[in-house]
């Protein structure tokens, strides 16, 4: 359930950034997005961290979001491709660079999954990708790359492609929302070193 609520939460994100003409800077503007509409979703019984991991001193690895309900945990790490990026710099962003790379980030997550002693833990790395830096391929690519990694999901958003679709009079909708919800575009410019622990 908890996992349904954060795939919800993301399409709002997606819609309300194409519909305002946003574009993503940061992963703390991605995380304040999520964030907020976590909470606007009303979810009751539900632990959100953000940028900390509850019960967990003196990690070397800090989540960028967990969200908990009962005995069912999500880690959750954020990447932004913004816009401004060179090429390789994006790809670098995902690939890594010695051992700052998407399976050195997963490996961290499963060893901090560990320690959720009788939790079902589920795993998901969420890209975000303003240009359209990586192609279909890549992205297969990087999945076949993290298969040995149970309970792992890539959730990969092209948002060029759905800004794209929307300026050529098509559906640039990620599921069908029951209603638009407004968030001051002031308070992703304010919060783009955005933290907190929120509990509902």
């Amino acid at each position: 359930m908890v996992y349904k609520r954060l795939i919800t939460a993301l399409r709002y994100t997606c819609n309300y950034l194409i519909d305002n003409g946003y574009y993503l800077h940061t992963a703390s503007e991605a995380k304040c997005l999520i964030f907020h509409f976590l909470l606007n979703e009303g979810v009751k019984d539900v632990e959100i961290h953000v940028d900390h991991v509850p019960n967990l001193k003196g990690s070397k690895y800090s989540s960028d979001m967990v969200l908990k309900e009962g005995g069912k945990v999500v880690l959750v790490k954020v990447k932004v491709l913004a816009k401004g990026m060179r090429s390789r710099e994006a790809k670098e962003r995902i690939w890594g660079r010695r051992d700052r790379n998407v399976i050195d980030y997963v490996s961290r997550m499963v060893k901090v999954a560990s320690k959720f002693k009788g939790d079902e833990v589920k795993l998901v790395m969420v890209i975000f990708d303003e240009k359209g830096y990586l192609r279909l391929e890549q992205v297969m690519d990087l999945r076949r790359a993290l298969k040995r990694f149970n309970d792992f999901n890539i959730l990969y958003y092209d948002l060029r492609e759905l800004r794209e679709r929307k300026l050529k009079g098509g559906s640039s909708r990620l599921g069908a929302l029951s209603e638009r919800i407004l968030l001051p575009l002031s308070l992703l410019r304010k919060e783009r070193n955005f933290t907190g622990v929120c509990r509902t």
